[in-house]
């Protein structure tokens, strides 16, 4: 409305000005002009004016009309506007709302993307066990049509076997009245043969009596004998089936005459047999007692070797650091105690090691049937040093590296130890014999162990 009224003012001031110039005009005319003149002038001045006036009011007029559509439109503008403002915010109201929907149908359809994906996968595993169906069923179609050839190869199969059948039996019938007539003449052979077989027994009986009185004479020895058993166990064997032939009386006469010329021989050469094991065994025996005897002489030796060991580290005042254990006659172990005789995270040898290991060499030479294990162990501290982890990776390294070096000794001061005898193992820290969470435990567990062997150990 503000910008029609602007609209207006400019023909308003227009229309003001044009009447001052006009009444001004007339007054500057009229002073200096006849009266004839003014009057003409002034009628056509007034008529001008009239004209000029009745045409501003017309179009003053026409502008307030104007001036009233103008306003009427401007009312009509702003409740357009109003309503395209309502218009708007109700869009903007739908725009949100479409935005939202259109945000969960996005993630409905990344749902439904990630759910097809996953269709597909299993309608692929799906075709592929229906591939593996399809060749398991031709599979076993191939195989359903192989079992009935073969079924077919199995009727003709059992009417073959059924004629054989009809036909053996009729040679059993044959042979059943054959044997049936053979029965009668083997009667009394079979009588006569009983009794020679009671005798056999008898005699077996004290055969068997005889070998349970070696077996408990030389029980040991007689393991030694196992063919002499095996052949006492092979006739048993023939006895007990010529009792079956004789109690199912289906065996020929001839047969039976050739087992029982078989087992009178056979009883003759356990004769013999039991006389040759007498001698055997007095060999065995005298053998035994000579063997015996040298290893009882093996062990005294090798006790006194350890006594003897014993003073002399006593007399070196080494007690300390050398332990001789005897775990049995025949068996002793010689542990050395590493700090005395090893640098830390060294397997080179102190000097102090040395007069010990050779005392140790002179015992060993006097038991020269005897196998020597050199065995070396740690504690379970890892090795940290740089320049030592290069050369011992690990306690496994350093623990056999000592073991060597006490071997590589005793070979090369002694000439009378055989490189066969000796075996240098490594150990590390698997073989503790005191808890390794103290101090004195692990010294105890730092050692190289010695030990003497036989030589079925």
């Amino acid at each position: 409305m503000e910008e029609r009224n602007s609209n207006i003012a400019p023909w308003l001031l227009l229309i003001f000005s044009v009447v001052i110039a006009t009444v001004g005009w007339w007054f500057y005319f009229g002073e200096h002009a006849t009266s004839t003149r003014q009057e003409q002038e002034l009628s056509s001045i007034k008529k001008q004016y009239v004209s000029e006036t009745a045409e501003l009011r017309e179009r003053l007029n026409k502008l307030e009309n104007n001036r009233d559509k103008l306003l009427q439109s401007t009312q009509e503008i702003k409740g357009d506007f109003n309503s395209l403002e309502n218009r708007l915010k109700r869009l903007g109201d739908k725009l949100a709302e479409a935005n939202s929907s259109n945000k969960r149908l996005t993630e409905k359809l990344a749902t439904a993307n990630a759910d097809k994906e996953l269709l597909n996968n299993q309608l692929s595993l799906l075709r592929k066990e229906t591939s593996l169906l399809q060749e398991e069923l031709n599979t076993a179609e191939a195989r359903r049509t192989s079992l009935e050839s073969e079924k077919e190869l199995l009727g003709i199969e059992r009417e073959r076997y059924k004629a054989e059948a009809e036909r053996l039996g009729s040679q059993y019938q044959e042979l059943k009245q054959s044997l049936a007539k053979e029965k009668t003449l083997l009667t009394s052979t079979i009588e006569t043969l009983e009794k020679q077989s009671a005798v056999l027994e008898r005699e077996l009986e004290s055969a068997v009596a005889a070998r349970d009185e070696a077996f408990n004479e030389k029980e040991n020895l007689l393991k030694e004998r196992n063919n002499f058993s095996a052949q006492i166990d092979e006739l048993l064997n023939e006895i007990t089936q010529l009792k079956s032939q004789l109690a199912a009386k289906n065996a020929a006469e001839s047969t039976m005459k050739d087992d029982l010329k078989l087992l009178l021989n056979e009883r003759k050469h356990l004769r013999a047999q039991l006389k040759d094991l007498g001698v055997d065994l007095e060999k065995t025996g005298s053998e035994f007692k000579r063997k015996n005897a040298a290893l009882e002489a093996e062990k005294k030796q090798l006790s006194n070797a350890l006594d003897e060991l014993q003073r002399k580290l006593e007399n070196e005042k080494m007690a300390t650091s050398v332990a001789i254990q005897r775990v049995k006659d025949d068996y002793a172990v010689i542990t050395l105690d590493v700090d005395a005789f090893f640098a830390r995270g060294s397997a080179r040898l102190n000097q102090s090691i040395f007069s010990v290991l050779d005392k140790i060499a002179d015992s060993l030479e006097k038991s020269p049937n005897r196998r020597i294990s050199v065995e070396g162990h740690t504690d379970n501290l890892p090795i940290r040093s740089s320049s030592l982890v290069k050369i011992y990776p690990s306690n496994w390294e350093l623990s056999a590296a000592r073991a060597s070096s006490a071997v590589r000794y005793l070979l090369e001061t002694n000439k009378g130890l055989s490189p066969k005898r000796l075996l240098a193992i490594g150990l590390g820290e698997y073989h503790p014999i005191a808890d390794n969470d103290t101090p004195e435990g692990r010294k105890r567990n730092r050692r190289i162990e010695i030990k003497l062997l036989p030589e079925g150990l």
